[in-house]
């Protein structure tokens, strides 16, 4: 594969030669993009300090969290990018007794309060996404099987 270029941060490689020529052409990318194929991101997994779970949203839009039993983990989103869509896989713990909470720049939906499933071993997903750089909004699943 050929390097082409950096947009924004994001390494972007060809499959072959041709389209590595036109690499002028991609930066910057404001136009339509249409991928054929699959398309991944990288999993980061989230470290907890202090009770605290930083998800800097500039840097990836996969992560994971795994809940301390007996302990509220603070979800607190930083660096938001209008437009994205971030997915955090929650994995709680053996005893299922760890707690999520969120800054106030976070809106759920009303009477529908994202509290991790409290089952041993249990996973969620929530999904957080931005329309501009001030508010993120959240939804989840719970309790994977």
């Amino acid at each position: 594969m050929a390097n082409i270029s950096q947009i924004n941060g994001l390494q972007i490689t060809a499959q072959s030669a041709s389209i590595a020529a036109t690499a002028s052409f991609v930066n910057p990318l404001n136009q339509q993009l249409t991928i054929t194929g699959s398309l991944r991101g990288q999993v980061s997994a989230l470290s907890i300090s202090g009770n605290t779970a930083s998800v800097n949203l500039s840097t990836n839009n996969f992560f994971t969290l795994a809940l301390v039993n007996g302990t509220n983990t603070h979800i607190n989103p930083t660096n938001l990018n209008p437009g994205q869509t971030v997915n955090i896989r929650v994995t709680q713990g053996t005893l299922g007794t760890g707690t999520v909470s969120f800054p106030s720049i976070v809106d759920q939906p009303s009477g529908s309060l994202y509290t991790g499933s409290a089952v041993s071993n249990a996973i969620d997903i929530v999904t957080m996404i931005t329309f501009d750089s001030s508010i993120v909004f959240v939804s989840s699943v719970r309790n994977m099987i």
